[in-house]
């Protein structure tokens, strides 16, 4: 007749030597080796099988947790599961969950069809530099939580604002994207409204929105006559930007193969615009005339139109006697002049700057570029800045005042 478990204690467990297979009770036994070391086992049977499932050294693993883990397996025995299958099902699972960088990294790739060359370029940046050297980021995504995130963007929160709020979004996403791919449940942890905004102070009141500054456009066609005495090779691609209101990394990458002079047009390919989508720009007379001097002074007629460096358009803006203002600034300059001297629609000044307007129900219904009202508008731009078609500029209808 089997001799009832008379039950282990700790002092009992450190000076069992002999080799042998000492009970606890509830199916919980000591195996001692034959070269001493000692592991925990739990013994079941399930389905008229008799099994023996390790949980680990006496070194790693106490009674108490040795008993606890026991626990756990008589339950899912008496609820008719194998623990030994369970253990084994969730190692898979465990193999096939990402890590937190994997996943941040899959939801790059999964975007980056979408995504501007500038934009993917940034969020790689973000995830080498912040999530890869973060002890978060080898954790497995299912168990990422609200502690990690902020390991991640505290120490970045209220000195590069800007940075920590791209790459809480990109956490965020990374984190929505395991829970759809069945990786994960419950609430994300880097979600910002009702959650971390409770947390962390809202950026606008740590890092307030800087705006660049421009040149009043007022003093646009003074900018342009002074350009003519600018020595350098930023004057001639500053001007196009000025002509065209087109970012500084649109003009710095302009193609030849991009340009159609004929029918005074310059397509923009989507990989190469913030929007992630072509951008038709129109070129006006000046505009046109300016990039027929390029290419026939230029070497050959493939590659680059503007062979020169990101600060070049800067220096010349100095050169030109306006050494606080910021080349983007020009954009502003034309979007205040379009919105105070013409009675050109808020749409078309937008789609001038290529800026996405309205919500996904709108622009289904705007499905046109617009470029034939925008060709017009740029048109009188170009005019009142090179001071050769002022009078074609039309003035804002105000309201007539008592």
């Amino acid at each position: 007749m089997a001799r009832k478990a008379q039950g282990l204690t700790t002092r009992k467990v450190a000076s069992i030597s002999e080799p042998g297979m000492y009970g606890d009770g509830n199916g919980l036994y000591l195996l001692v080796g034959p070269t001493g070391a000692k592991s925990w086992v739990y013994r079941f049977q399930l389905r008229g099988r008799r099994r023996d499932m390790g949980l680990g050294p006496v070194a790693l693993i106490t009674l108490a947790e040795a008993r606890a883990k026991a626990h756990d397996c008589r339950r899912m025995v008496y609820e008719g599961r194998d623990p030994i299958e369970a253990r084994r099902g969730e190692e898979a699972r465990q193999r096939t969950v990402p890590t937190l960088l994997e996943a941040v990294r899959a939801h790059i790739e999964g975007k980056r069809p979408a995504l501007s060359k500038a934009r993917a370029t940034l969020l790689d940046g973000l995830s080498r530099r912040y999530v890869e050297p973060s002890p978060p980021a080898s954790k497995l995504v299912d168990a990422v939580d609200t502690s990690d995130v902020l390991a991640i963007l505290s120490p970045l929160w209220n000195e590069k604002t800007t940075s920590a709020v791209i790459l809480r979004g990109l956490i965020e996403g990374a984190v929505d994207q395991a829970k759809v791919e069945g990786h994960r449940h419950g609430d994300n942890p880097a979600r910002w409204k009702g959650h971390l905004d409770k947390i962390l102070p809202s950026p606008r009141k740590v890092a307030p929105p800087k705006h660049h500054e421009a040149v009043p456009w007022q003093d646009m066609p003074t900018v342009w006559a002074k350009l003519d005495a600018v020595q350098g090779i930023g004057a001639a691609p500053l001007r196009l930007l000025i002509l065209t209101a087109a970012r500084r990394a649109e003009v710095l990458g302009m193609d030849w193969a991009e340009v159609d002079l004929d029918a005074a047009v310059w397509r923009i390919p989507a990989g190469r615009m913030k929007s992630g989508r072509e951008h038709r720009v129109p070129l006006s007379p000046p505009a046109v005339a300016l990039l027929e001097r390029q290419r026939a002074e230029a070497t050959g007629t493939d590659g680059k139109v503007w062979p020169i460096g990101a600060d070049a358009m800067k220096t010349a803006l100095t050169r030109a006697g306006w050494p606080g203002a910021t080349v983007h600034g020009m954009r502003s300059a034309f979007r205040a002049w379009a919105s105070e001297q013409t009675s050109a629609p808020h749409e078309v000044c937008e789609a001038a700057l290529a800026h996405v307007t309205g919500d996904e129900v709108v622009r289904s219904y705007q499905r046109g570029d617009l470029f034939e009202r925008r060709r017009h508008l740029m048109d009188q731009w170009a005019g009142y800045v090179t001071g050769e078609g002022a009078a074609r500029v039309v003035p804002m209808k105000r309201e007539a005042t008592a």
